[in-house]
């Protein structure tokens, strides 16, 4: 408003900023609105990184652009804002998780102590990550795995226990055999559970609502 309070966008209280970003999904819009000034540079950054969501095509240009994760680890600030992570494929090298990779995305869950979900559809990378998920996330509720797990990893994961709703794709036998325990350690929370098993397993497909 020319004359009035509020003469530029960057003068607005920071508490309706974040409001704007809400609607902006684009995230070539996300990043220009991050150029305006610092104050919507913090903004668009909250919402930026609110989710993370690793796909398939960024495994294929691995190395040729910076992953989420690369970015996380030069901007340690920005982990905070993190709620959401979901990993749907990973890079590889000579057919097996690329190892760089793997370490990068291991220490960005030390970093994201404010993860809500966490999906890992990639059971390749999985078991470096175990001991990350089950630690030091207060406010993990929705967890999705392909969960192709042997007993010590399996046994890390029962550490978990703040879980709303737990999604178990193709789980091995020991997972299976744990699964008592994992829902009793989150028997406090846990809402849906919903194992969806492969072939290979003779067990009912489930879904679970208490």
């Amino acid at each position: 408003m020319a004359g009035g309070r509020y003469n530029s966008a960057d003068a607005l209280p920071f508490d309706i900023i974040p409001l704007f970003f809400h609607w902006l999904t684009n995230y070539a819009d996300l990043a220009s609105s991050a150029l305006v000034s610092k104050t919507w540079h913090l903004a668009a950054t909250m919402r930026l990184y609110y989710s993370i969501v690793y796909t398939a095509e960024m495994a294929r240009q691995n190395g040729r652009l910076s992953s989420p994760f690369d970015v996380l680890l030069t901007h340690k600030d920005y982990a905070l804002h993190v709620k959401h992570m979901a990993i749907q494929s990973v890079p590889t090298t000579n057919s097996k998780p690329n190892d760089a990779f793997t370490i990068n995305v291991a220490r960005c869950l030390d970093l994201c102590k404010n993860l809500t979900s966490f999906s890992c559809m990639s059971h390749g990378i999985l078991p470096s990550l175990i001991s990350r998920i089950a630690a030091g996330k207060p406010r993990l509720a929705d967890l999705k795995l392909e969960a192709v797990l042997n007993r010590p990893e399996t046994q890390l994961l029962l550490g978990v226990k703040t879980l709303r709703r737990l999604s178990l794709d193709s789980p091995t036998r020991i997972v299976l055999h744990f699964l008592p325990d994992l829902v009793q350690s989150n028997a406090a929370n846990l809402e849906h559970l919903s194992i969806t098993v492969s072939k290979s397993y003779p067990f009912i497909v489930t879904s679970i609502n208490s």
